[in-house]
């Protein structure tokens, strides 16, 4: 049987009725990720609204992880998607402007 502990984070109510492997998975990703985030959490700590969030989690940014048809996002995940997206500029990409008179070689 696994500990009450590494349930922390885990709805209450879900604890019957998810099964062993699945428990097992949360549990294991909880340690490896350094803790797991329910996504509800996210747009507040990040500053975006759950619109936002979910453009996020779509395109890609964001990678999360579903256990019983409820959102996570590990630590470590939350962690890189914000140093990564510190180096993004907001706005439009500039055009880049190839001076056609020198010559690439």
């Amino acid at each position: 049987m696994i500990s009450q502990p590494e349930f922390e984070g885990f709805p209450p109510a879900q604890h019957q009725a998810a099964d062993e492997t699945q428990l097992a998975r949360y549990c294991r990703l909880n340690r490896e990720g350094g803790g797991l985030l329910p996504t509800n959490l996210l747009p507040e700590l990040l500053g975006v609204s759950r619109a936002r969030l979910s453009q996020f989690v779509k395109g890609g940014r964001i990678e999360v992880v579903k256990f019983d048809g409820l959102n996570f996002v590990s630590f470590d995940e939350l962690q890189r998607f914000v140093e990564n997206d510190r180096s993004r500029k907001a706005g439009r990409p500039r055009k880049v402007v190839i001076d056609a008179s020198k010559d690439i070689t």
